[in-house]
Parts: C-alpha cells; structure tokens; sequence
C-alpha cells in the first residue's frame, strides 16, 4: 500500500464505488477503504433492489434531483455494460376513498420532480394489468424498475480498477487527522497469514466519506471536526418475507407511503420470485435476523391490495438496515452532503444518512461529489 495517494474513499458500497469511479475516471487516483472482506456486504446488499422514478421526494431536494437524474444515468450505465435490469413498472395502489388526496398529491409531487411519464388509472384498467390487485385507483409509473445490484457493484469496481484505482479490504479507519496537504489517516489492515491487524499511516489529499452505517463514526475520528455538524444516526431495520410460488403480479405493488418509509411492497427479482417489504423497525444495534412475529403486520398491510394472500406460503427473509439521521415520528429528510462550504475542512466529503433512493441516486450523487471536490481545487 502506497503512504501517499490523492484521494481516499472510505466505503465500498455503491455510493462509495460510485464516487470513485468518477474520480478515477476524472484522473484521480483513488483507494477506497473497505473493512469488511468485501464490497457491498451493508446496505448495497440488503435492499429492495428498485431502481426508483422520483416520485416521493421533497422539491427541489437532492433525494428528487439525483434519483430523476440518477435514474437516467443508471439505465443508460444498465445498457452500455449489459447489467441486468428491467423497467418492470409500478403501481402505486389506493384502496379507499382516503387514499385518493394522496394519490394525487404523490402524482402531482413526481411531475414537480422531473417524472414525466405518469398517469392514475381505475380499479378496471388494474385488473386488466394486475388481476390479482384489488384496489379504487393507482398511480402508473412505467419507469421504475429492477436491477441486480451485484452486477451494478462489479462493474463500477471494474471501472475503477481499468482507471487504476485500488481497493484495500479489511482496511478500518482509526483516526485522521488534517494536515497541510490534505489528511493523515491512520489504518488498521488486516494481515491475511497472521489474523492480525497492523498500523498503517496513509495520506492523501481528499477523503471522501461514504461508510454508510458507519459514516457517523468515521466523522467522529476526524481530530477537530464540529462534533454539532455531525447528524445522530437512527436504525431503521427493514425485514423481508418471501413468498411462495409463481408471481400473482406483473409489476411492482405499492401502498402509499408512510412517514418512515414506502410500505411493505411487493418485489420481483429476475428468478421471478417475490419479497414483500420492507417494513419499519427502529433498533439499537445491527441485526439481520428477521422474526416471525412480524408477519402478522406483514398480512394484514398486503391484504389490504392483495387480498387472496395465502398466509401460509408468506415466510421471514431477510432484513437490511437503513442508516437514517432522523428517528421514529420525525418525518422523512434529505441526503446530507457536506463539504468545505459545511465545515471548513477542505478536500472532505461527508455523506450522511444516504437511504432510499440512494442506490438509484449513486451514479448522480457520485457526479456531485466529483463536483464539489474539483470546483474546490
């Protein structure tokens, strides 16, 4: 490992990959810094895999301009690397006469946001695209989609490495500190023979932090950093059940949103298989095991749309966790992206509480923080 290199991305997820292949491609030369034994082993893994319209998001937010934006970018990387992905759609559902204000308040949000292609059809109309959907109305949105996101993750790995860039696994950051030329990191690398971890000193000019559900910590390292410009994290955990079976549906199903999350929808993977989730259930600490006793809440949400939901062929799955900085009844909130102009500390980014949509927003959100890097230079 190089003592000095230019730019050093903490987190190889698809937020932190992303961000180093733009650099790298800028004529950066990048690290990225992972702890675990591989990339995407955190959140990049343990999601809905939806590639997202842009319905949701406040306007004028980064969460509504990098996924529209984001969105494009991805399809358009999809095709040109033959990544597997499919727009598959989504219906938005309304099962009752309350639901319509919001219908209309979520379509008319999406079109404030850039997403063009909307329309609200009728109960007949759904049963002509979903026969097993019961449900007054629904929003149409024929742009969203799935994507495997293991394929995304190794090809903007292999872009990066192609720039010559490296990636350091069971590299855990200890401390850094600010220096003239940018930062000194102190690194604990794992040594493969030995099972043990050794100090390494790293310098580089810029670091980029996008460790994810550990971005806070990596925050809290940085010697003199403003403690009050580091946001609180919340868990938000969200559990999965699988169904058995042939699909009963031909596009993805949502209910409405609610202050936390999108609901426990369905989901479609490329085997034809379907995940309903995910819920919302605020932890203390990270825990993938997903209890049965959430099924329950699981039945009663996907009757509501579903109603020949056969209990019996609903099981636990898995779970993910998703890194929040705002808690139970708060409402929802914006990426947090900050640099220089933030917190005076010239050549850092921090990326905090990068949630839904952030996987469709990656490529986007990768191209702003390339910006905000080069316009300080």
């Amino acid at each position: 490992m190089s003592d000095e290199l230019p730019t050093v991305v903490v987190g190889a997820g698809v937020i932190g990959i992303a961000i180093a292949r733009e650099l790298a491609m800028a004529g950066k030369q990048v690290i990225i810094l992972e702890q675990t034994e591989s990339f995407g082993t955190q959140v990049s893994s343990r999601n809905s895999g939806v590639i997202h319209a842009g319905l949701y998001y406040s306007t004028n937010s980064l969460k509504a301009q990098l996924c529209v934006r984001g969105k494009q970018l991805l399809y358009d990387y999809c095709q040109q690397r033959h990544i597997q992905h499919k727009r598959i759609g989504k219906l938005v559902v309304a099962t009752n006469q309350q639901d319509m204000v919001k219908l209309d308040r979520l379509t008319s949000q999406g079109m404030v946001n850039g997403v063009t292609d909307l329309n609200i059809i009728r109960s007949e109309q759904i049963k002509e695209l979903e026969p097993n959907i019961t449900a007054i109305a629904a929003l149409h949105s024929p742009s969203t989609g799935i994507i495997d996101v293991h394929d995304l993750l190794v090809n903007l790995l292999s872009d990066v490495e192609r720039h010559d860039g490296i990636i350091a696994y069971h590299s855990r950051v200890e401390s850094v500190e600010k220096t003239k030329q940018g930062f000194l990191m102190h690194i604990s690398v794992k040594d493969e023979l030995s099972d043990t971890y050794e100090d390494y000193p790293l310098e580089c000019q810029q670091l980029v932090n996008a460790a994810g559900l550990g971005a806070q910590s990596l925050a809290r390292t940085i010697t003199d950093f403003p403690q009050s410009l580091i946001p609180n994290q919340f868990l938000a955990k969200g559990n999965y059940f699988a169904l058995e079976g042939k699909s009963p549906f031909n596009h993805l199903i949502y209910p409405l949103p609610n202050s936390a999350g999108l609901g426990a929808h369905s989901l479609v993977d490329f085997q034809g298989r379907v995940r309903f989730g995910p819920d919302v259930e605020w932890v203390d600490h990270i825990n993938y095991d997903v209890s049965e006793d959430r099924k329950a809440m699981f039945i009663e949400q996907i009757q509501r749309y579903y109603p020949a939901l056969d209990p019996s062929k609903l099981h636990a799955d898995f779970a993910g966790i998703r890194p929040k900085i705002v808690g139970p009844d708060t409402g929802t909130t914006d990426f947090m992206i900050q640099s220089e102009t933030e917190h005076g500390f010239a050549g850092l980014v921090n990326l905090f509480g990068i949630e839904s949509p952030g996987l469709t927003s990656s490529l986007a959100i990768a191209e702003y923080c390339k910006n905000l890097l080069l316009s300080a230079n």
